[in-house]
């Protein structure tokens, strides 16, 4: 073999070499970054956890929850960082402080930075015992805390929220709690009102001076170890108290009264007036009988009952006001709300036809929603100053009514009818669905409803409560029983019926807020208010069990009372309205 060819084959094998330990002159260099790259297979994730901008010191952070479970904690200037995190998507989320988490899924193919925001402190709370609770109503009181009532079936017990207050069987329950504290010193006010037969909590009002008014009704008589009254009549009573939580057990209770007839009647809804008075709306079956407080204005079956209370006057003259509105048939309060003038809004639902007794010429088919406004003050021929139903061709009614900051009204229910039937009704999507309106009573019947807006799915949703929130919005609390993103049923929807939180910008035609609560069983909306800063405070009854996947926080048995403050601008998102 010559020389030449000897060095071809030498130079040829050196080649092979050089390309097989990656060390050729013209492709080492990358090849050994290939390999370099291919070597790296892990990264890491760093950023800061904030509240509203500002860092959030020894928040939790967690990647990948039960699958995967890594967790750590803010510094002071709310930093966090992991490391050697695996390529691919990850699901991070930041808790903790009492504030609502929030969570990301975030893709990892490089190192990354990912800020994650707290919304503000949420409030996710059951109360109960071994029975069936529920709660109906609450406000915010002077002092800031959370007042409440409902009722509560269950049995004492020191291992349950259940006071030694309680009596035989169903009793109005009610609490003062106070959310910023730590769990087991929230409850700062705890108390049953009942005797040996039912007795519920409709509605919950604060007064100036930092004491309660209740509203609801008793079926339990007059008799000692009870705390019902002796003006106590037969079967239901409107029961109204007065209390002072400040004050030892035995002498809270500054005023007591039932209001009744020989048939059953029942207080919906109260509200403190300025000058020391309350106002009490509800329902009486009750015929009007000597004896009895029930008016000569009573009709027919079942009338809208109002009363005004004053209760620093001797029993006798403690009833300053006292009517009933209604017609032959079946009529009921959900709501009186005060006006500065002395006048009132009642609102509620009507069966009655157009033109008996009360009823005015804007009645429908079926059962309407019915608003009205009355003068106190005037003559009885001349007191009622606002008259209209809303309806259509089949059943509607309202369940709660607001006064917005500018004067109208806001009314909520459901709506059964048809679109364009005559009526008011803007029609459903399926059943019934839930029934928003924004009423100007200052104009022309033609110019006085500025919203109207039905929300639903195919199946059945109802609103129990209506709010104002900030900038003229509208808050609103009920159920849904609808599918999941079935017509405006948000993918939030659980199985079952769930608590349904809306808030609406009615100027703008705009859902700015659209989510359910709830888990495997039923769960109710019934009582909602603003409590600034975008936040909305809500009360209903669950009876779902705690899992995974869903929002029911630890809870007891059977039925139990919900507790909810939510920030709607944390989760906002915001849908034109079609």
């Amino acid at each position: 073999m010559k020389n030449r060819e000897i060095i071809s084959l030498a130079a040829v094998f050196l080649s092979g070499l050089f390309l097989l330990f990656g060390c050729n002159s013209e492709t080492g260099s990358s090849y050994t970054e290939t390999r370099h790259e291919e070597l790296k297979t892990t990264y890491s994730l760093s950023g800061t956890v904030t509240v509203r901008e500002i860092p959030s010191a020894g928040a939790k952070v967690e990647i990948d929850g039960a699958s995967g479970y890594r967790k750590t904690v803010t510094d002071e200037y709310g930093h966090y960082t992991f490391s050697s995190l695996n390529p691919g998507t990850h699901i991070v989320s930041a808790s903790g402080n009492g504030c609502t988490a929030e969570t990301k899924k975030i893709l990892i193919n490089k190192s990354e930075m990912l800020n994650l925001n707290l919304g503000l402190p949420l409030t996710n709370r059951c109360f109960g015992g071994n029975s069936a609770d529920s709660g109906y109503s609450c406000v915010a009181a002077e002092d800031g805390t959370i007042l409440i009532t409902g009722s509560t079936n269950s049995k004492f017990d020191k291992n349950t929220d259940i006071p030694s207050s309680k009596h035989e069987s169903l009793d109005l329950w009610v609490l003062k709690i106070d959310p910023s504290k730590p769990q087991d010193r929230q409850i700062i006010y705890n108390r049953c009102f009942g005797g040996s037969e039912d007795e519920e909590g409709r509605s919950i009002a604060s007064c100036p001076d930092g004491t309660i008014l209740v509203t609801g009704y008793t079926n339990s008589p007059h008799e000692e170890g009870g705390d019902i009254p002796a003006s106590k009549h037969s079967l239901n009573d409107m029961w109204v108290l007065k209390i002072d939580p400040s004050k030892p057990q035995e002498q809270q209770i500054i005023y007591n009264r039932c209001f009744g007839g020989s048939y059953d009647d029942e207080g919906k809804s109260i509200v403190s007036c300025p000058d020391g008075t309350f106002l009490v709306a509800g329902v009486t079956s009750s015929p009007e009988e000597p004896n009895t407080d029930i008016p000569e204005s009573k009709h027919g079956h079942r009338d809208m009952w109002v009363l005004k209370i004053d209760p620093s006057k001797p029993h006798a003259q403690q009833i300053v006001y006292n009517r009933c509105f209604g017609g032959e048939l079946a009529e009921s309060a959900c709501a009186v709300a005060y006006c500065n003038d002395g006048s009132f809004y009642v609102a509620g639902s009507t069966d009655s036809n157009i033109g008996d007794g009360d009823i005015p010429d804007s009645r429908h088919i079926g059962t309407d929603m019915w608003l009205l406004k009355v003068d106190p003050s005037k003559m009885p021929a001349e007191q009622i100053t606002y008259n209209r139903c809303f309806g259509g061709n089949m059943a509607d009614s309202a369940n709660s009514m607001a006064l917005a900051d500018d004067g109208t009204v806001l009314l909520a229910g459901f709506t059964d009818s048809e679109a364009g039937d005559g009526g008011d009704s803007p029609g459903t999507k399926g059943q019934m669905d839930l029934w928003v309106l924004k009423i100007d009573t200052s104009q022309a019947a033609g110019n006085q409803i500025l919203y109207n807006r039905s929300f639903g799915g195919e199946s059945d949703e109802f609103a129990y409560s209506i709010a104002p929130g900030e900038k003229g919005t509208i808050l609103v609390a009920g159920h849904t029983e609808s599918a999941p993103k079935d017509g405006d049923i948000p993918e939030s929807k659980k199985t079952g019926a769930d608590m349904w939180i809306i808030k609406i910008d009615p100027a703008k035609q705009q859902l700015m807020y659209n989510r359910c609560f709830g888990g495997k069983g039923h769960d109710y909306g019934y009582s909602c208010f603003s409590g600034g800063n975008g936040t909305v405070t809500a009360l209903g009854t669950t009876n779902s069990p705690q899992e995974q996947g869903t929002d029911i926080p630890p809870r007891y048995r059977g039925k139990d009372l919900w507790l909810m403050k939510i920030d709607t601008i944390k989760n906002t998102y915001t849908q034109t309205e079609k």
